[in-house]
């Protein structure tokens, strides 16, 4: 994979950052989730060119340039890749732009940790599932319809209650928790909107125990990083929006060579050999299943916890890979003295009239990070996705408990005022499991 060639880029990009030279990165996605690559990607020098259909995503204010295109159309980045002449093109936090960067990268020969194939089992479930089958990976009983006919001849084959999803999407859009066949037909159609490709994955629910593996791979060899604790929202059919991330989670102990010798086999299984692996395990009576992967780092600011955690700065190693630089890879084992919360910030709906200041949540000591979505003005609606998403808030303790105390110092700070001047956030914890939002 790193030829000489790539160590000329190492070169270039020593130089950039004395300034004698200028090289383009394209990074597909300019949300919040993507700010932290682009300024990595700015401190080494590199002029930075953000993709993103929004007006004005906030990524572009750290950018050089921004394209107004979306990061799911290939042919659209590409061209903007071609006419930038790149040297590189990145993303991170978002699912379905990794098959985009790996198709860019295969058109201009530049280096990519994963192929497109790889890309495409790890952001379209059918290939996905197809691949956990044929490597006997543990996951839920599902079937794969496009058709209410179809759906008919196959229901049978699961137990209620069950969870429905389109196979190529992202951000929980179009997922549903159901509890008859009545029901599936009712919501099948809406679910099949949010797939390109027209499909939806329908699969046994396994409850709500879930956690995120994340780990590293150079040339076959995997490095487990760390297991977090993902606590989601339920409110009424919508499930599986993300509120909270513990990192590490207590399982990340107990469960250590169980989750990564799971979470090795689940990358193998579609092709990853090199890169961030980031995957979602449902804890059952019958041990640990895989929900699904992506060959990328999470959208839940693990870029901010995992430095803090294990010293492991993973965006410099997604990087590092972009620019054809074999990635260093040190990881120091969590000690249970460093934890971390990602509270990501939800509210009742209604629109905004007051709001707390950033600022005042960056300056409390135990904040590493934190950013909103939403601005005076904007209407917040009802927890349906992700996208509802207020914003988040990385809060560090030196052990579980004293990270809830910090926790909910945040939550006394934190205001998100209606027209009436009611606070409408959702007071969140590390543990919490919340239903019926």
């Amino acid at each position: 994979m790193f030829t000489l060639n790539h160590l000329v880029l190492k070169m270039k990009t020593d130089y950039m950052k004395v300034g004698r030279m200028m090289e383009s990165i394209l990074i597909l996605g300019g949300s919040n989730s993507q700010i932290n690559l682009i300024k990595k990607a700015k401190a080494r020098g590199l002029h930075v060119i953000v993709a993103d259909y929004y007006d004005k995503p906030p990524g572009a204010l750290y950018a050089d340039k921004h394209e107004k295109v979306s990061t799911f159309d290939v042919d659209a980045c590409l061209r903007v890749a071609k006419d930038n002449a790149i040297c590189a093109v990145a993303t991170t936090g978002t699912d379905q732009p990794v098959y985009t960067a790996a198709c860019i990268s295969a058109e201009l020969g530049l280096p990519s940790f994963v192929s497109v194939e790889t890309a495409l089992a790890a952001t379209n479930k059918i290939i996905m599932k197809r691949c956990f089958e044929e490597h006997r990976i543990p996951n839920a009983r599902h079937i794969i319809t496009n058709s209410s006919l179809e759906l008919c001849n196959q229901l049978y084959k699961l137990t209620f209650p069950i969870v429905i999803k389109p196979v190529d999407s992202q951000g929980q859009r179009g997922v549903f928790m159901l509890n008859s066949p009545d029901e599936v037909e009712a919501y099948l159609k809406e679910s099949i909107s949010y797939s390109r490709e027209g499909y939806v994955l329908i699969e046994e629910y396994c409850g709500q125990n879930e956690f995120t593996s994340i780990g590293f791979l150079i040339k076959g060899e995997y490095r487990h990083i760390i297991t977090t604790k993902r606590n989601t929202f339920i409110r009424g059919h919508n499930i599986g929006v993300c509120s909270s991330h513990l990192c590490p989670a207590p399982e990340h102990f107990e469960y250590y060579d169980e989750i990564a010798s799971l979470s090795e086999r689940a990358a193998k299984a579609v092709g990853i050999t090199d890169g961030p692996v980031y995957i979602q395990l449902l804890r059952t009576s019958a041990g640990f299943i895989v929900n699904e992967l992506a060959a990328r780092v999470g959208g839940g600011h693990e870029d901010v916890m995992i430095p803090y955690i294990t010293g492991f700065d993973i965006l410099d190693a997604v990087l590092d890979g972009a620019l054809g630089i074999p990635p260093t890879i040190n990881i120091s084992k969590p000690d249970g003295n460093r934890y971390a919360s990602n509270q990501l910030l939800f509210a009742r709906p209604g629109v905004i009239s007051g709001i707390t200041p950033i600022e005042t949540l960056q300056s409390l000591p135990c904040v590493i990070s934190a950013g909103y979505n939403y601005k005076i003005g904007d209407t917040l609606g009802c927890i349906n996705d992700a996208t509802a998403r207020l914003g988040h808030c990385v809060v560090i303790g030196n052990n579980v408990n004293d990270l809830e105390d910090n926790v909910d110092k945040i939550y006394d700070v934190i205001e998100i005022l209606d027209e009436n001047g009611r606070n409408m956030v959702i007071k969140g914890s590390v543990g919490k499991v919340y239903e019926n939002i």
